[in-house]
C-alpha cells in the first residue's frame, strides 16, 4: 500500500464509504465508523485521511451527539465542499406522555445547541438534507431547520408526530 499514489488512496478512502450516504432516500444513522477505521490504521492514512475534503462532507447531527469539537474539525475537514447534512432529532425516552419532553432536553442542551449553529452557519454549503425527527407539532421543524436552504437539492423527512 506504500506504493499507491495519494490521490488513489484518497479515492479509495470516499469509495469505502456507505453507498446511501449519496441518497436521500436512505436514512443514515452514522457516517464516523469508515472515518474513524481508515483514520486509525496508521499516521499516513490518517494525514491522507484528513487531507481528503470529500471523506468529510457527509455531516450528522444527533440530539444524542456531544461533541461540538468533532463537528468543527468535519467541518473544517471538508474544505468547501458542498456538505450532505442528516439531523436526527428523536426521543431518547419512552414515551410517557410527555410529548415536549426529548425536545426539552434538545434545546436545553448546549452541545446540540452549538453544533447546530456551527452547522447552520455553513448552510449555503448545505447540498442534501435528511430529517428524520419525533415532534409533537410539525412546526417545531422551524427551531431546527433554516427558513432558507439555498443550494439543497435534495430532502427528505421522516416525521413522527406525536398525539
Amino acid at each position: 500500500m506504500d506504493s499507491l499514489p495519494v490521490e488513489l488512496l484518497s479515492r479509495i478512502f470516499i469509495n469505502a464509504l456507505p453507498p446511501e450516504l449519496d441518497d436521500v432516500r436512505h436514512p443514515v444513522h452514522n457516517s464516523s465508523p469508515v472515518q474513524a477505521v481508515i483514520s486509525s490504521v496508521c499516521q499516513q492514512w490518517n494525514q491522507i485521511a484528513e487531507s481528503t475534503p470529500g471523506l468529510w462532507t457527509f455531516i450528522i447531527l444527533s440530539n444524542t451527539a456531544r461533541s461540538q469539537d468533532v463537528m468543527k474539525k468535519r467541518l473544517e475537514l471538508s474544505g468547501n465542499l458542498p456538505l450532505n447534512v442528516s439531523m436526527r432529532l428523536l426521543r431518547r425516552e419512552p414515551d410517557r406522555g410527555d410529548y415536549y419532553g426529548s425536545w426539552r432536553k434538545v434545546s436545553n442542551d448546549q452541545s446540540f445547541f452549538q453544533m447546530h449553529a456551527l452547522l447552520v452557519e455553513q448552510v449555503s454549503r448545505w447540498e442534501t438534507l435528511r430529517v428524520e425527527a419525533t415532534v409533537a407539532l410539525p412546526s417545531m421543524l422551524r427551531e431546527w431547520i433554516p427558513p432558507e436552504l439555498p443550494n439543497v437539492v435534495g430532502l427528505s423527512l421522516r416525521l413522527e408526530v406525536l398525539g
